[in-house]
């Protein structure tokens, strides 16, 4: 069996629908399995420099492989952020792969986090802290929330948010303050649990008056903050994502599928990541 490196931008569910019944294969669990068994046997290509890492450096855990095929700081769909961030980069947009790139990213104690901190020196990172005894503990991070940021207006080049959407109770106004924040080229780059089979993004639960109700069974994902209790999930977005964004203000947006054996960049049930850009 061969292996096929994709890297397809996609507007639109129809457009999706059209190439993934052309390309039924990223469906196909052997060819997952053998995407793996590649990776195991020859390793990864290190994102950062292009050089080769040996698969005995390589953590896989389990079948999530959006979770796992680890290698230092960064898993699978980090690795996939980075990717998306250096072909955004090569096209014209140098600025955002230099030490001197302002980002912000709504986490701070992960290990993505870390990396990003190691090579951007102006990277900012922050927590949700739902108290005073929360904000206390992290303190000097900063606590932030995404509906209702503390930044100034156009100041930062780039936002990053890395499977956090679906945690915010209102994705449209975190969209309106990422835009608010970000200056006039700035670019917001997001993976998230993506509902690629929707046309419409599927809400779990909603906040009204400050009540949570669910309208499906809780969902809940790992969370640094709170270990054992994790954070809801509110919403798994779909592909209005992109029309939502661009009723927050944001001129262009869209979803990259990369697809990687050479850069060890395979998801569970389907043979790629996705990640969501939108361009200020």
């Amino acid at each position: 069996m061969s292996f096929v490196e994709i890297e397809e931008k996609f507007c639109s569910h129809e457009e999706w629908i059209k190439f993934s019944s052309e390309n039924k294969f990223i469906f196909d669990g052997s060819y997952i399995k053998f995407a793996i068994s590649e990776i195991k046997k020859r390793g990864i290509i290190d994102i950062n420099n292009n050089v080769v890492l040996n698969p005995e450096s390589i953590i896989i855990k389990g079948e999530n492989y959006r979770e796992t095929i680890k290698h230092g700081l960064l898993n699978c769909r980090n690795r996939a952020l980075i990717y998306a961030l250096k072909k955004f980069g090569s096209y014209g947009r140098s600025d955002l792969l230099a030490r001197s790139c302002k980002i912000y990213a709504p986490e701070a104690l992960t290990d993505f986090a870390l990396h990003m901190r190691a090579k951007y020196p102006l990277f900012i990172g922050s927590e949700y802290a739902s108290n005073q005894q929360q904000r206390e503990k992290i303190f000097p991070i900063l606590s932030e929330d995404l509906t209702d940021l503390s930044f100034e207006s156009s100041v930062f080049d780039l936002v990053i948010t890395n499977d956090v959407l679906e945690h915010v109770p209102d994705i449209d106004k975190s969209l309106c303050e990422i835009f608010r924040i970000l200056n006039s080229a700035g670019l917001l780059l997001t993976n998230v649990p993506f509902a690629f089979n929707k046309k419409e993004s599927v809400v779990r639960s909603v906040m009204k008056n400050g009540n949570i109700f669910h309208l499906l069974p809780p969902q809940y994902h790992g969370n640094p903050m709170d270990p054992a209790g994790g954070s809801l999930v509110y919403e798994i977005p779909g592909w209005d994502l992109v029309s939502r964004a661009k009723s927050a203000g944001f001129h262009d947006s869209y979803f990259l599928f990369i697809s990687s054996i050479k850069y060890g960049i395979i998801g569970k049930g389907l043979a790629g990541v996705f990640i969501f850009f939108a361009v200020k």
